[in-house]
């Protein structure tokens, strides 16, 4: 029965030895942490803090009270169900319950005097720690724009100037005045003091409304931006589109633009952005068309004078035209495209070209001065010539020879010169009324004094160049080759100081001291010197003054 008894109080007693050696333990502890002398140096600044901790103290002093009572309750109650075991162990088990309580009072009271002391230690600790934090923290607005975190600032004032000075650079930029659309979304937030700087905030901003707007293609011409499209494919495809009449996929070919043509990827402004359509049409055709009528005796390089237009840009806006055939009255495109691109053709071209024979003259007695007579006709010989030619808009504007090879020598022409003496009744040197006209049929191209400096008439016709010119009367040639802005030119000297002038030949077949008959070929047709186009000048002087040489053609 004693042992019993031994047993049963053993494992009613244990659990409270157990909790009554942790709180002595306990009691060590915190007694050899007092910091006295710490509390004395910061006792003022942690006496509110103590105060406080202090009541917190005596409501756990109460809760631990409270807990030992009912210990208390529950060990009486089990003391009377075990009544039966005998008065002894009643007696121990009030013993030890009494010890209990009194022990369990010892911490409470114990904690709280001492825990006094470590508030003054965690005050200032605390105050450390707010002062650390003041320093290297803030708290601020966090901003979120399109589920991108923008940056942080102090008001949403701040962050409004921030937008405001992206949206006057944007401005700047794309010429045009731009509001961000996004709406920005605010939180609080503890973050480092480094975080507010506004360079970071614009940046994300600029990045963020750059976005929206979103990257795309400008075509700029000769530095200018003329319009903007959402992919650079459309933009190649129409440069391509205005490039391919042009080509031949021949061998060396180049075809470009005149004019400086870059694509550019960047942020452009809404105006600037055109349909495919709409672009096309800027390159081919003018807003605002204008047209030049012909006038009577009009000739390209009147027209030209006139509109401040080259003869390749004429020929460009007018696909049909023919400087041969200018009909009074019609209307010529004058309009250039509201962008002009020009197309540059640089090609390498072979072709051929016509030698001139010599002519080696032999005197003949039996004919007259004036007359000739071909011994052995002569034969042009022929080269093929590779070049580097230069086209804009269609027009040859330069050539650079790069080989000549002759594929058959000419050969030479032997000609009879008379050296009889004319009749009296007939003489070389005409006067008023005995002219002829230089050339078989035909038109004015431009009349005598057509334009300022335009000193006799020039004559053409239909496939020009090469057609016969002859002498318009007798005479002796005094000047036959290049005469500067005439090109290749003969001068004919007649009877009492009249004189015709023979220009832009594109070959002379008469020498200087030569004696011609009225009608006699010359020379032929070209565009040699400051010509536009296939034709003869034909002047008439008078003791060196020029007239209207149509008032004595007879």
């Amino acid at each position: 029965m004693k042992t019993f008894l031994n047993k049963i109080k053993n494992i009613l007693l244990a659990p409270i030895k157990l909790l009554i050696r942790a709180m002595f333990a306990a009691a060590r502890y915190f007694k050899k942490l007092t910091f006295k002398k710490l509390m004395a140096d910061i006792s003022g600044l942690g006496d509110n803090i103590v105060k406080f901790i202090y009541n917190v103290g005596l409501r756990v002093e109460n809760t631990v009270i409270a807990t030992a009572m009912l210990i208390y309750v529950l060990i009486v109650s089990s003391g009377r169900l075990i009544y039966a075991t005998g008065e002894k162990v009643i007696s121990v088990t009030l013993t030890v319950t009494r010890l209990t309580v009194k022990l369990l009072m010892i911490f409470p009271k114990s904690f709280v005097r001492d825990f006094s002391y470590w508030a003054a230690a965690f005050s200032c600790v605390g105050v450390v720690i707010m002062l650390f934090c003041t320093n290297f923290y803030a708290l601020a607005l966090k901003v979120n724009v399109g589920g991108k975190t923008a940056g942080y600032v102090a008001s949403e004032k701040e962050f409004s100037a921030v937008v405001g000075k992206v949206e006057d650079n944007l401005g700047d930029t794309i010429g045009e005045n731009y509001v961000m659309a996004s709406q920005p979304e605010y939180s609080f937030a503890i973050v480092p003091k480094d975080k507010l700087e506004e360079k970071e905030l614009f940046d994300n901003v600029y990045e963020i409304v750059c976005e929206e707007i979103g990257e795309h293609y400008g075509l700029y011409v000769d530095g200018t931006l003329v319009a903007a499209t959402e992919e650079q494919k459309t933009l190649d495809t129409i440069l391509d589109e205005l490039k391919a009449p042009y080509k031949t996929d021949a061998e060396d070919e180049s075809v470009e633009f005149v004019a400086d043509v870059e694509i550019k990827k960047g942020i452009y402004a809404p105006s600037f952005f055109l349909e495919e359509d709409a672009i096309r049409a800027m390159f081919s055709a003018s807003t605002n068309p204008r047209y030049y009528t012909i006038q009577e005796d009009d000739y390209l390089s009147d027209i030209s004078k006139a509109t401040g237009l080259s003869r390749s840009q004429l020929y460009a806006l007018n696909p049909g035209l023919d400087e041969t055939r200018l009909v009074p009255g019609k209307k010529v495109n004058i309009s250039q495209p509201d962008v002009y691109l020009g197309i540059k053709i640089v090609k390498t071209v072979t072709y051929s070209e016509s030698i001139a024979y010599d002519t080696v003259k032999i005197e003949d007695s039996s004919l007259y001065k004036t007359q000739t007579k071909v011994k052995k006709a002569g034969v042009k010989g022929e080269k093929e010539i590779v070049a580097k030619i230069t086209y804009i808009d269609g027009a040859k504007v330069d050539e650079d020879i790069i080989k000549e090879t002759v594929v058959k020598e000419p050969v030479t022409r032997e000609l009879y010169v008379g050296t009889k003496a004319l009749p009296v009744t007939t003489s070389p040197l005409a006067g008023t009324g005995t002219f002829i006209r230089p050339i078989s049929g035909g038109y004015t191209s431009c009349a005598y004094r057509g334009y300022s400096g335009h000193q006799g008439v020039d004559l053409t016709m239909s496939g020009a160049h090469g057609k016969p010119v002859y002498a318009s009367a007798a005479g002796t040639v005094i000047s036959a080759g290049w005469s500067g802005g005439y090109g290749k030119c003969i001068k004919i000297q007649h009877a009492n100081g009249y004189t015709t002038w023979y220009a832009h030949l594109s070959s002379i077949d008469v020498s200087v001291g030569q004696s011609v008959y009225q009608g006699q070929h010359i020379g032929r047709i070209g565009s040699t010197g400051n010509s536009s186009g296939p034709h003869l000048h034909f002047e008439l002087r008078i003791n060196g003054t020029a007239v209207n040489p149509m008032r004595y053609i007879g």
